[in-house]
């Protein structure tokens, strides 16, 4: 499907203007610059109760002015106003649903059975593409296994771009790679000899799914150009559900463990775990009913403890909050006779 144009689509709100409710990408000749046909780009996009977002997501997503997209939307039953929207832009969608679900990565694996495109990526109904996405990632995507972008984080804070680096496996085990999933892009054929999306895992399916990729593939272009938009809210998962993120990351390198012989990768996994566990140790140290001088000294002995482990900037960073306190101070001058 070639994009729609901007007067093609349904009027934006009122008082809504700029990318992507009054501005749209001009559309892209029928070949690359090559001659060769355009890649057929396809997306899926999740949504369960984004009402206040989705059209955004829709509209920077359908107008890219691409000539071969392949667009689907997978809602999982939503009720706050968000399925009237996605009927809206039906005649633009190449498939849509609203039915229930098991969770996100079930949604995406839906829309990824339906994908037929040369390149794969799923965008968040609350994330929006670039201006230009599109081209860029189909430009960079020749001679590659996958493409890595830039992902601009906006909303609720400073706004700030990322670029993904060290997607290989031993740096991922980690936990040191910066992993962008709005702004990596595969081939589709290759992602389904990986398999699907782990439905087991709530929180960081798309960093599993890419360690298992790269782990067979890495053939990867690091690309200097922003792809997408990573919106930071109150409410979402990133935001809220840190202790979940660290937990599925254990998990995740126990799995490894359980079936590498690599005495390498074995002492990664181990190391990673441990010092994941501590992490986890200290967040239940700051959120006790304690003084902050039992903080302080309960996260300095664990540190001393284990310092080839524990004694990270994260650490740190933690004991000296629990330093900001004046009382804290006082109290410790009294304690070593200061």
């Amino acid at each position: 499907m070639r994009c729609p144009t901007l007067a093609e689509l349904p009027p934006p709100p009122p008082g809504r203007t700029g990318w992507p409710w009054t501005e749209g990408c001009p559309p892209l000749p029928e070949t690359m610059p090559d001659g060769a046909p355009w890649p057929r780009i396809s997306i899926v996009t999740p949504s369960y109760n984004q009402g206040a977002y989705i059209e955004e997501t829709l509209r920077s997503i359908l107008l890219q002015g691409y000539p071969d997209l392949e667009y689907i939307v997978i809602d999982g039953g939503s009720t706050d106003g968000a399925v009237a929207v996605i009927e809206r832009y039906a005649p633009w969608l190449n498939h849509w649903r609203s039915e229930p679900d098991d969770g996100q990565a079930h949604a995406i694996n839906k829309g990824l059975a339906l994908c037929t495109g040369d390149i794969f990526q799923f965008i968040n109904s609350d994330d929006l593409l670039e201006p230009g996405a599109l081209e860029h990632v189909a430009l960079a995507m020749p001679g590659y296994d996958a493409v890595a972008g830039g992902v601009r984080h906006f909303g609720h804070g400073q706004e700030e771009v990322v670029f993904a680096k060290g997607l290989d496996p031993e740096t991922m085990l980690r936990r040191k790679a910066r992993y962008q999933q709005q702004g990596i892009w595969f081939r589709r054929n290759i992602l389904n000899q990986v398999g699907v999306f782990d439905e087991s895992l709530d929180y960081i399916f798309d960093f599993e799914m890419g360690l298992r990729f790269f782990s067979r593939f890495d053939r990867l272009n690091y690309s200097n150009c922003v792809f997408s938009r990573f919106r930071r809210q109150p409410n979402s998962k990133t935001v809220t559900s840190r202790r979940r993120f660290q937990d599925e990351h254990i998990v995740l390198r126990w799995r490894v463990l359980e079936i590498t012989q690599d005495r390498h990768v074995q002492r990664i996994c181990i190391r990673t775990i441990k010092r994941d566990q501590w992490y986890l140790r200290v967040e239940d140290i700051l959120d006790s009913p304690n003084t902050k001088i039992e903080k302080f000294l309960n996260i300095s002995f664990g540190i001393l403890s284990a310092p080839h482990i524990r004694f990270t900037r994260y650490s740190l960073g933690n004991l000296r909050q629990t330093l900001i306190d004046r009382s804290v101070t006082d109290s410790l001058k009294k304690v070593f006779n200061l």
